[in-house]
Formats: structure tokens, C-alpha cells, sequence
């Protein structure tokens, strides 16, 4: 039986409209609606960025005032996105340290802030309090959606380690009214990073490795969870004139590369951090390096092992272009799909198949590449097993005022063999808008 008809771009421009009130195109982690699944995300996610902190860019200032000395550190990947930020102050009354997570993207919301306190008590001993804050997607918004505190004391002289005590969760709907909410916390870290950000970093794991980095600019919101890789886009050649496309902020200071969209020669490539060399190129046409410019965008999913990567390259209603791909040891690139053709071919054969109202009236503009058909492809989740799970939003067709919608959701699988690599459709059904 069919679904409800879903009535020309209304349902589009919502979905659209609820991502970008959120203040980004939802990543991997905040595509599914329930919590403890964005939680665990969370908690990996902070994983992987501890692990990579020593490939990171560190930034570190310190300040005395008042008898109290506060340190400040930023670590940042090569892109330029901060990966941590942390303050420690100590003074007579004890410790406070805060480390935030924010989301690896230009619009840096928090994903995860850990704050503990060392209150020095009476009898030589430690009040030590924690709490833990979760920030995922609730109705296409960045907000808190798990608060856990634990609290303990310590005798004099006892090792402060809170991790047997047990954590507690809070209930969000008591919290005050002044409870800091992400924007708040970002713009706390923010102010931080950006205060480092004026000095020199006391490490930079790529300071003098030029590899192929003159054929090349980095593309921000592309590097891989363990920190390795990185998207680009750049040349074959290898004489650029970069400062004919780069863009300035107010002070004059170089910050971003900006190419029309046909300057010829204009690739994307996946980049070695380690070694700053070209480990493939993608076969995908981004030309900037910010990772979005109003509505035009370039969003990069890593599967949690950084093997297996989407890129996915956007205008307001549709993509534009869109590949999966996948890295062996070395790294080397073992090859790369068009994705996006799959996934029209995926979704319009389960249409045909169901003989969806929206497939009976357009079936002759329902075909892959047609210009008339607008795809959306969203809420990517892309595993270490190669399973690729895609919701495919069309509005058909174009020319028409009162066209329909479909919205599915299909996985792929990304296979390997001897000649590459190749996309094998698993299964589709339709979603809910």
C-alpha cells in the first residue's frame, strides 16, 4: 500500500529548514532520534579525539592573577578546527578544570563538556565533582541531551580518581533557567581558541613536511576520526597562484581558498596528514575550502575506523555530486564509486516496485540524471563493515508547481575486489518525512 503523497518542495525546504536552524547539515552522529544511540556516538567520538590530540596543532597560555593561575590549551587539526579546548585555574581554593569537545565542522557546536572541581576541605582531604554534558540533536537542534555529576571525597594524601564513583543522571527539565545551552558554551570556547590562536602553537606535527601541500588547500570539516587524513582541493600542477583565490578576514589575514566552480584543472584529493602527500583523488568537484558557502556545501562522513568515507557536495534542493570510497594500509585509495547515481537507481526502483503514486504520475521524468529530479541525500551513517545507510528525499518534477515528493531510506554496501571498488543495494523503505 502506498504512503501519503509528500506534496512538492513544502516537505523539502522543512527538513532543510530544521538542519539549518540547528546551525549545521546533521552529521553521522545526529542522524538517529534516539538518545542513548547519539550518546554512544558522543562517547566515541570523544574517544577517537584523545586518541589523536598528539596529531594535533597545540596552542598553550598561561596566566597568574590574584594568586590564581589559569592555563589555557587548544588542540586543532591541520584544517584548522579545534578538536579540544581545556582551562585549568588553581588558587587557594582548590582546582577547577573544563574541557570541551566541539563538533568537527566551521560551526563548532559542543558535542561533549567535562567540568571537575577540587574544593580543598577542613581536614586535609578533597571534595571532587564532576559532571558530564552530552549535546546531540532534538527536533533538528543542538541542545543537552544527557547531564551526568558525580561527586566524592578523598582523605589526604589519596589519589583523586573519580572513576569508580558512579555517575548520576540529571533531569534536563529541572535544570535552571541560567544553565548555559551550546551556543553559550560555544561561544566560551570560541573566545578561548581564538585568544591562543594569536600565538604561535608549541606543536605542530606538520611544521616543515611539504609533501605535496603547494598543489593543495584543505577542505574544513573533512578529517578523519583518527586524525590522519584530510580532504583537499587543489592541482595537478604544481605552481599556484594561491593568493589570487584567497579570501581575507577583516584584519587582511589570508583564512580561505575560493575557485569558480569550472576553473579548469580543479580536483579533490584525500591527503596523508603524516606525510602532507596525495593519496588519491576522489573524482568529486568541490571548489572551496570552507565547508559550506550559503547553500552550497561539501559534507565528508568517515566510517568511526576512517576506512571507508562519503563525500557529498550540495546545492539548496539537490546534490551535486557524490562518492563513497574506500582506503587500504599505506593509506592508499583501493577506489572510489559514484554513490550518487546508486542511490537514484536504489530509491526509483523501490518506487517502481511499490508502483508509488508519485512513480505512476512522473514515471517517464523519474529516471537517474534527470535534470528535473531534485535529490536530496541525507542522514548519512556509514559503517566500518562497508554498510552505507542514506535517506533519499526527491521532488518531482521540477516544472511543476504541484509536483510530489518520496522520501526512503536505502543501504548500500561498498564492496572490494580486484578491480576497485563497487556499490551493492541491500535494502530500502520508505521514511517518514
Amino acid at each position: 500500500m502506498d504512503v501519503p503523497i509528500l506534496r512538492g518542495k513544502y516537505v523539502l525546504a522543512a527538513h532543510i529548514l530544521a538542519l539549518l536552524l540547528g546551525g549545521l547539515v546533521a552529521p553521522a552522529w545526529a542522524s538517529a532520534p534516539d538518545e542513548d544511540v547519539q550518546i554512544k556516538a558522543i562517547s566515541r567520538r570523544y574517544g577517537q579525539v584523545e586518541a589523536q590530540l598528539e596529531r594535533s596543532i597545540h596552542y598553550k597560555g598561561t596566566t597568574t592573577e590574584a594568586g590564581e593561575t589559569e592555563t589555557r590549551e587548544l588542540w586543532t587539526t591541520a584544517a584548522g578546527e579545534s578538536v579540544k579546548v581545556a582551562t585549568e585555574r588553581t588558587g587557594p581554593k582548590g582546582r577547577v578544570v573544563k574541557e570541551y569537545f566541539p563538533a568537527g565542522d566551521e560551526v563548532q557546536l559542543p558535542i561533549f563538556v567535562l567540568t571537575r572541581r577540587e574544593t580543598p576541605l577542613p581536614d586535609g582531604g578533597t571534595q571532587v565533582d564532576e559532571r558530564r554534558q552530552f549535546f546531540g540533536k532534538v527536533d533538528g537542534k543542538t541542545q543537552m541531551v544527557r547531564s551526568l555529576v558525580k561527586s566524592a571525597q578523598f582523605p589526604a594524601g589519596a589519589t583523586l580518581d573519580s572513576a569508580p564513583v558512579k555517575n548520576t543522571a540529571q533531569d534536563l527539565a529541572k535544570l535552571p533557567p541560567e544553565e548555559p545551552d551550546a551556543s553559550a558554551l560555544m561561544v566560551e570556547e570560541e573566545k578561548i581558541a581564538d585568544k591562543l590562536r594569536e600565538g604561535k602553537p608549541d606543536r605542530d606535527p606538520g611544521a616543515g613536511i611539504e609533501g605535496d601541500s603547494a598543489r593543495f588547500r584543505l577542505i574544513h570539516g573533512t578529517v578523519s576520526p583518527d586524525g590522519r587524513l584530510v580532504f583537499a582541493m587543489g592541482f595537478a600542477r604544481k605552481q599556484i597562484e594561491w593568493d589570487t583565490y584567497a579570501e581575507k578576514d577583516s584584519a587582511g589575514k589570508e583564512y580561505r581558498v575560493y575557485l569558480d566552480k569550472d576553473t579548469p584543472g580543479l580536483k579533490n584529493y584525500i591527503v596523508d596528514l603524516a606525510t602532507r602527500h596525495i593519496v588519491g583523488e576522489t573524482g568529486v568537484l568541490y571548489n572551496g575550502t570552507r565547508a559550506r558557502y550559503n547553500h552550497d556545501g561539501c559534507e565528508v562522513v568517515w566510517s568511526p575506523d576512517s576506512s571507508i568515507f562519503v563525500q557529498y557536495v550540495h546545492s539548496k534542493w539537490s546534490y551535486e555530486q557524490c562518492c563513497a570510497g574506500r582506503l587500504g594500509p599505506g593509506p592508499r585509495l583501493l577506489g572510489v564509486a559514484d554513490l550518487g547515481a546508486a542511490t537514484d537507481k536504489q530509491a526509483l526502483a523501490f518506487l517502481a516496485a511499490k508502483k508509488d503514486a508519485a512513480w505512476r504520475k512522473h514515471r517517464r521524468d523519474l529516471k537517474p540524471n534527470n535534470p528535473l529530479l531534485e535529490t536530496l541525500l541525507l542522514d548519512w551513517q556509514v559503517g566500518d563493515d562497508g554498510v552505507i545507510a542514506v535517506t533519499m528525499m526527491g521532488d518531482v518534477p521540477k516544472s511543476d508547481a504541484d509536483g510530489d515528493s518520496y522520501s526512503v531510506r536505502g543501504r548500500l554496501r561498498l564492496q572490494t575486489g580486484p578491480k576497485g571498488v563497487r556499490l551493492e543495494p541491500l535494502d530500502t523503505r520508505y521514511q517518514a518525512p
